[in-house]
């Protein structure tokens, strides 16, 4: 499905790029440097019902709670 996908692809110097004030401006580098929170925001923003209000924008810019080093963060978990 379309709506199931992101697609980074380039654009001639005429085109303008699509935008979503819900997602970072440059969407390649936030997957690169962030994808945690990039993934929290998509999923937030493709399901706002299952989060029932409680995935708020300030709590994912926020990030993932948690030591990259510490394996009983949900962070470290994730590394």
């Amino acid at each position: 499905k379309q709506e199931e996908c992101i697609v980074l692809a380039p654009c001639a110097a005429d085109e303008a790029l699509p935008s979503d004030p819900s997602l970072p401006a440059d969407l390649f580098t936030a997957c690169l440097t962030t994808p945690i929170s990039v993934a929290l925001r998509d999923f937030a923003k493709r399901h706002p019902d299952s989060t029932g209000g409680a995935l708020a924008r300030d709590l994912v810019e926020a990030g993932v709670p948690g030591r990259l080093g510490d394996r009983k963060t949900p962070l470290g978990e994730l590394n």
